[in-house]
């Protein structure tokens, strides 16, 4: 079990694999290179690294802890043992494509031509691909949030403005809290005219 502090580096995009990395407690933040731009929070139950380390190559995106985490490491030699086992190669390939549909979720989400649901689709990647429960994020800025959704921050301020006007979400400085799923389901889901 390994602690980080907040804005510590998990790991780097282009380091060696390093086997995979299991958040315990706290909050992550997946960031891409050149400049570190955040991507994607995660919390509790998410993993990291295996593609990594299934591939024996470099990463090729970093992860910074958000809050202060405690994360469970699998080193890359225990990696290798891990992954004789076909049960357990099975596990691992069910969360590399858990990352994938994650990635192809925040993809086809810049491609929206619409302002709400592109942030509706985003917070609910906040959530989870796979039931997760979390409805409170905090240490996520409102500039990181546009960055992810790919909208100005002026124009992120009038969807979440609307989004608390209709009881979806509640806002305070670095956090956001998801009030009703549902009709955040319904905005984000919604046909298009």
């Amino acid at each position: 079990m390994r602690r980080y502090a907040a804005g510590a580096a998990i790991f780097r995009a282009g380091s060696p694999p390093a086997g995979m990395f299991g958040l315990v407690e706290g909050q992550w933040s997946l960031q891409t290179p050149p400049s570190d731009v955040m991507i994607s929070v995660q919390g509790v139950g998410r993993w990291a690294g295996e593609a990594a380390a299934m591939r024996r190559q470099s990463t090729m995106i970093s992860i910074h802890a958000l809050t202060a985490c405690r994360v469970l490491h699998l080193s890359q030699s225990d990696f290798e043992i891990v992954i004789r086992d076909p049960e357990c190669c099975r596990t691992i390939a069910a969360l590399t494509a858990e990352g994938l549909g994650e990635a192809v979720i925040v993809v086809s989400n810049l491609v929206q031509p619409n302002g709400e649901l592109r942030v509706a689709q985003r917070l609910l990647t906040f959530v989870g691909l796979y039931g997760d429960d979390r409805r409170v994020f905090t240490d996520i800025s409102q500039a990181d949030l546009a960055t992810m959704c790919g909208l100005s921050r002026q124009t992120l301020n009038k969807v979440l403005m609307a989004f608390q006007e209709a009881g979806v979400i509640t806002t305070a400085y670095r956090r956001l809290e998801i009030l009703d799923l549902e009709a955040l389901q319904r905005i984000a889901y919604r046909p298009l005219p």
